[in-house]
């Protein structure tokens, strides 16, 4: 049966008021600071056609058709985002790890976003990073044991650092072992890292997962750190996913072999409501009736939803988290 909404956030509360928390953080954090995912894809994937177009001397109409093509299979789920960045790896060739950061943090400006931590009302930034100041003063708490993050970025290490003044230890396939101290927060690029340009940080470029082979390499290492790391913090932990929507294949048999393991903490994700409004004509029972149905689809590997209506909720939401945990 799938759980009830408010006892989620309920049993969240009481279990961390009593144990540190671990959050698993994926791309939805950054809001709109740097491109998500699909966005992501899609621009390195214009790039990419286009380096074809110019070697297959392609004119300006075919070119655009070849564009719309890819477009429109990979909308219609042919293509899917594995195969797409597995084409883009293949097209761009050696240098695709350098196409990845430029694409990346091409409209990320660090002046306006460091300038946000000085002045966050009125200067007209404020839904822009709203979510990952939120995030970050959720992992700034002394009772968050550690942050596992699938982005490539280190936005929310720079947020951590900037508005809590809370030292992070980034840990990548690049890092190798780090020393940490008590007061320290480990943050965990399970994916790989890819750093701003300029940044004295080391990209993780031999073990970036993005395309197929790499994620089928991360797969076949069951004792690699990635694994036995996410699998400690799942089983030993309660555990709460914000900006993820847990449709990674590894993560879900992560989740399912901590599901069926002796687990002594539970999961959470924080997922916005999913709300088809009245011109598609679905009543107001429809969407309880669907948000029943994707929450089932969590239920099944063993975690609890915790459904957000909107932008306000989510911001009450996580203080109410993070008041408990201070």
């Amino acid at each position: 049966m799938t759980k009830i909404r408010n006892n989620n956030l309920d049993r969240l509360l009481n279990e961390i008021s009593k144990r540190p928390l671990v959050i698993f953080a994926g791309a939805g954090i950054n809001g709109k600071t740097i491109p998500q995912w699909n966005e992501l894809l899609l621009s390195l994937m214009e790039h990419a056609l286009s380096e074809i177009a110019y070697r297959e001397r392609l004119n300006k109409r075919d070119k655009s058709n070849l564009h719309k093509t890819i477009n429109e299979l990979y909308d219609n789920g042919e293509i899917d985002s594995y195969a797409a960045a597995t084409l883009i790896k293949r097209l761009l060739g050696k240098n695709y790890i350098s196409h990845l950061r430029n694409k990346l943090y091409e409209k990320f400006y660090k002046n306006e976003f460091l300038q946000y931590f000085k002045n966050p009302k009125g200067n007209g930034h404020e839904d822009k990073y709203k979510f990952l100041i939120q995030t970050a003063k959720l992992c700034s708490s002394p009772n968050v044991h550690a942050v596992v993050s699938y982005n490539y970025d280190n936005l929310l290490e720079i947020a951590i650092d900037t508005i809590a003044k809370r030292k992070t230890a980034i840990i990548s396939p690049s890092k190798g072992s780090v020393s940490l101290d008590k007061d320290t927060l480990p943050v965990y690029h399970v994916h790989g890292m890819v750093p701003m340009p300029g940044s004295k940080i080391r990209a993780s470029e031999p073990n970036i997962v993005l395309s197929r082979d790499e994620y089928f390499q991360n797969m076949l290492k069951p004792h690699s750190w990635q694994t036995t790391t996410q699998l400690h913090f799942l089983i030993n932990y309660p555990c709460l996913f914000v900006g993820t929507s847990l449709k990674d294949w590894n993560m879900l048999r992560l989740l399912s072999i901590g599901e069926n393991s002796i687990a002594s903490a539970s999961r959470y994700i924080l997922r916005r409501y999913y709300f088809r409004d009245k011109k598609h004509k679905v009543t107001d029972k429809n969407n309880e009736i669907l948000n029943k149905i994707r929450s089932t689809l969590y239920d099944d590997v063993g975690v609890y939803t915790i459904s957000i209506y909107d932008n306000n909720e989510l911001e009450s939401t996580i203080m109410k988290i993070t008041e408990e945990m201070a």
